[in-house]
């Protein structure tokens, strides 16, 4: 549990058993097991912001950390189709892309300067 109040489940029980060091580095290994799964799913439902849940409303679902680490996967990946598409002929394609990521951060500053709990904001 952070001191913000922010809390991670382990995706497999646990319990501290044995020696110190050999429970600690299980838990250790628990906690990143964990923290994977949880990034992956929020990369894979990163793929839907524009379809499912906005990102402003998506980073609400995960831990802080993850969030800000999913979203520059997904930015990494989508600043490359960008520069592809832009290859490829589609002259707009990254003027296009600048507008989406703007569309987003008003959305982020939109909620910021909203109401939000100490632990969200």
């Amino acid at each position: 549990v952070a001191k913000d109040g922010e809390e991670v489940a382990l995706h497999e029980n646990f319990s501290l058993e044995g020696e110190v060091e050999a429970y600690l580095n299980r838990l250790t290994e628990s906690m990143r097991k964990s923290l994977k799964i949880i990034l992956s799913d929020a990369v894979e439902k990163a793929v839907n912001w524009e379809i499912d849940t906005p990102r402003h409303e998506w980073l609400f679902n995960y831990p802080a950390q993850l969030c800000l680490t999913g979203a520059q996967i997904f930015w990494t990946d989508e600043t490359q189709m960008a520069l592809e598409e832009y290859e490829g002929g589609q002259e707009d394609a990254v003027k296009r892309y600048l507008q989406l990521c703007n569309n987003r951060l008003s959305s982020l500053i939109q909620l910021v300067l909203g109401e939000l709990s100490a632990a969200d904001r």
